[in-house]
């Protein structure tokens, strides 16, 4: 009994003695570590408590927007949904009918160029609905998207700057437009703050049964978003009646971190496909020369933003990665 009593004294003597950091399991700045050898049968088990959060870097220090930054933008304002004046409203019963929704003050900048879009379209056998739209909240927008659903509508493109829904999981919140597209599942605020935290199947499943589209561009500072959706509609007319063509050829054009990750693009183009896949090669230079070459499909796999590509220029010696974003 006397020589257990005295073990437990030792004991307590030694860990009154220890520094409380290493009591607590945190590791000093001030203790030099060494270096621990691990034989291939050891665990290593990561304390994420230790692990640095991920950052958020772009070229110019641009920080993604928040959902209040959203709302000041857009505030919510009930919705008036109308067929314009030139456009000869239909009944759509067809499967493979799309459904068309722009924002009303833009309308009236591209209807030329969009009446080209559907009757492009609608000479390859397709039937297109067509209506504006000026506010409307997210619940609006989607019974919008049920209705054309219901009447046939497997696809929805949305134009100009209609209204986001907001969701969030693990914590981050973002806009996303499967809320438009799963047209069976349950989506829930719970804390009624407007963003969606929980999406569960409900009555159905909890992946798309329309498809969602978007040429959305005020947010960038090339253009006027009338001037670029114009050029676009005008790029997609010649390439649909043959005055534009690309070489039947795909780009894989992968990042070293999935140097061996199969794309498989061969399988539609044969021997038609250029790959790189090493970081002596990816640079954004070589990606742009690359493009200018002309490609029917293009794969990139690499780090990104909502800007740009990264691409980084890694030998083997170096332990420096030089970003270059494009």
């Amino acid at each position: 009994m006397k020589k257990i009593c005295s073990i437990l004294v030792i004991v307590i003597l030694m860990l009154l003695n220890l520094p409380v950091t290493l009591i607590q399991g945190i590791t000093p700045t001030n203790i030099p570590q060494e270096k621990s050898t691990l034989s291939e049968n050891d665990v290593v088990k990561q304390d994420g408590r230790f692990i640095e959060t991920l950052q958020w870097y772009s070229p110019n220090q641009d920080l993604p927007g928040t959902y209040k930054e959203y709302l000041r933008d857009h505030p919510y304002i009930p919705s008036c949904f109308s067929t314009p004046d030139d456009v000869q409203k239909i009944t759509v019963f067809e499967n493979y009918s799309l459904s068309i929704l722009v924002n009303e003050s833009l309308y009236p900048l591209i209807c030329k160029s969009l009446a080209q879009y559907c009757s492009d379209i609608k000479s390859e056998g397709y039937l297109v609905f067509l209506e504006q739209v000026s506010g409307g909240t997210t619940k609006e927008i989607k019974s919008w998207v049920q209705s054309r659903y219901s009447n046939g509508s497997m696809g929805i493109l949305f134009i100009g700057d209609i209204i986001a829904a907001w969701v969030e999981v693990s914590g981050e919140q973002f806009p996303s437009d499967l809320f438009y597209m799963d047209l069976d599942g349950t989506w829930q605020d719970n804390n009624a703050d407007g963003i969606y935290e929980v999406h569960i199947a409900g009555t159905g499943d909890m992946g798309p049964e329309v498809y969602i589209g978007r040429i959305y561009a005020s947010t960038l500072a090339y253009d006027s978003e009338a001037n670029m959706i114009n050029d676009y509609f005008a790029k997609v007319h010649m390439y649909r009646t043959s005055e534009q063509t690309q070489p039947w050829r795909g780009l894989e054009y992968v990042e070293e971190d999935w140097f061996d990750m199969n794309v498989n693009l061969d399988l539609i183009y044969g021997t038609n496909v250029t790959r790189h896949d090493y970081g002596y090669f990816t640079t954004a230079q070589d990606y742009l020369n690359q493009m200018d070459l002309g490609q029917h499909f293009v794969q990139v796999c690499a780090h990104s933003y909502s800007g740009g590509h990264h691409f980084s220029t890694r030998p083997t010696e170096s332990a420096i990665y030089a970003h270059v974003y494009i």
